[in-house]
């Protein structure tokens, strides 16, 4: 088609550049490649960001001590840290006094920090003590702390002491004087003062029966001073009475007597079943210190032990085991007692030790309500076949007869059972002594002569 209009063209006498022999098309040359894989450049990534540089912060930049009174010291720590980007190195840290100079002194100790690099986000820290002067006028201490790196930048912090006064402490007020103490006004004791008028009569020989004359409303009685009193001023007690004579006073120091107690705890636990003829033995602990009356010596020590026996429940109704204990064997130096019989009680002090009764009701009649419910059978069957046959009927009367007979034997042999007690170990109990115990003094012992 495209031949057609350049042939009618060129007869009209037209040329057209499109319809000139331009030669066969030829595609466009591929890109350079290596065994046929194209080579695509990714495009240069964009600059990275510069790092901040390093800057240098004290933490915190203020110090307020508050404060201080004169005479008085303090110190704080603080931090340099890096905040910056990029490592800063530390030349040096100084000190420097802006204020109050005459108020006291700072000290400053950087060594921590003088000449070390600290990388972003490290720190180190700076120590700053300060000592008020003991005649220190009240005012402001202000000190700066200033850091340098190796760049020549400069970085400070604030210290600030407030120098207070003393506050005046208002002495308090003195008391006021006691009152003066009232003192009650004598009573006057008539009944004494007609007794003393009559020792005096007695004594002078006189011996005055009349009335004594009143005392006047107005006029106080003449004071009869005291006298003392000889045995011829009070009435024999020989007359027809039974007198007793105290004793001379007893040295009480080593003497257990009957009127103390001695707290103990059972250290064994008692079952009366098998007390046996000789009775059960017991060990009994003691629980508490025993002094004597005066409190100077120790005559019972905590944790001495009592060597005790104890017999069987004898009847129905008994709730006590009687406990008696025959020796003492003292904790400290081991001297004993023998035969002391003293007996034990309860807490309270009463005769018997409690404890859980167990009355045997079962083994006392048990066996005998079941040979009774079967002799009570026995009959009831007998009567119910007495028509069926007289042999039968014989033969269960007897043997309701043999029950019976059985029953009555069960019954003597178990209707005694004495009850049995049980008494649990660390049970607390109270020996009472029956005579008084006398221990041997042992600075007075005697040594055996060969």
């Amino acid at each position: 088609m495209a031949g057609i209009v350049c042939e009618l063209l060129a007869a009209v006498g037209l040329a057209v550049a499109a319809c000139e022999d331009q030669g066969p098309a030829v595609p466009p040359p591929f890109p350079d490649s290596d065994q046929g894989v194209f080579e695509f450049k990714a495009p240069a990534p964009p600059p990275l960001p510069q790092p901040k540089p390093g800057r240098l912060q004290f933490v915190p930049p203020l110090f307020d001590y508050g404060r201080v009174l004169p005479g008085n010291n303090g110190g704080s720590t603080l931090n340099v840290v890096n905040e910056g980007g990029e490592a800063v190195r530390i030349g040096a840290v100084v000190l420097g006094v802006e204020q109050g100079g005459g108020k006291g002194e700072f000290q400053l100790d950087g060594r921590d920090c003088e000449g070390r690099t600290l990388a972003p986000g490290q720190g180190c820290a700076v120590t700053v003590d300060f000592d008020v002067f003991k005649k220190a006028t009240p005012g402001d201490m202000v000190a700066r702390i200033v850091a340098t790196t190796g760049k020549g930048d400069t970085v400070s912090a604030n210290l600030e002491v407030l120098v207070g006064k003393k506050p005046r402490i208002a002495r308090p007020a003195p008391p006021p004087p006691p009152k003066p103490k009232a003192w009650p006004k004598p009573i006057r004791d008539e009944g004494r003062e007609a007794a003393a008028r009559i020792l005096a009569e007695r004594r002078a020989g006189a011996w005055d029966v009349g009335q004594p004359p009143l005392p006047s409303a107005t006029a106080l009685p003449p004071v009869i001073p005291a006298q003392s009193k000889s045995s011829t001023d009070y009435m024999d007690k020989g007359y027809s009475m039974t007198s007793v004579d105290s004793s001379l006073p007893v040295d009480q120091g080593r003497v257990v007597s009957t009127v103390r107690y001695i707290h103990g705890i059972v250290e064994t636990g008692i079952n009366s079943q098998v007390a046996g003829e000789q009775g059960g033995k017991l060990i009994i602990q003691v629980s508490k210190d025993v002094y004597s009356p005066e409190h100077d010596n120790l005559l019972i020590p905590k944790g001495s032990r009592l060597d005790c026996q104890y017999d069987s429940l004898e009847k129905q109704g008994d709730s006590r085991l009687p406990v008696v204990c025959k020796r003492v064997l003292r904790a400290e130096d081991y001297a004993e007692l023998f035969e002391i019989a003293a007996p034990a009680g309860d807490t309270m002090g009463r005769a018997g030790v409690p404890g859980e009764v167990d009355n045997r009701i079962w083994e006392r009649y048990g066996t005998a309500f079941i040979v009774s419910a079967l002799s009570v059978a026995a009959t009831v069957a007998t009567e119910h076949f007495s028509q069926l046959s007289p042999g039968l009927a014989a033969g269960g009367s007897k043997l309701s007869d043999d029950f019976g007979e059985i029953t009555a034997k069960i019954l003597e042999q178990s209707v005694n059972l004495a009850p049995i007690i049980t008494i649990a170990q660390g049970t607390r109990v109270v020996i009472m002594p029956r005579n008084d115990w006398v221990l041997r003094n042992p600075g007075t012992r005697r040594v055996a002569k060969k």
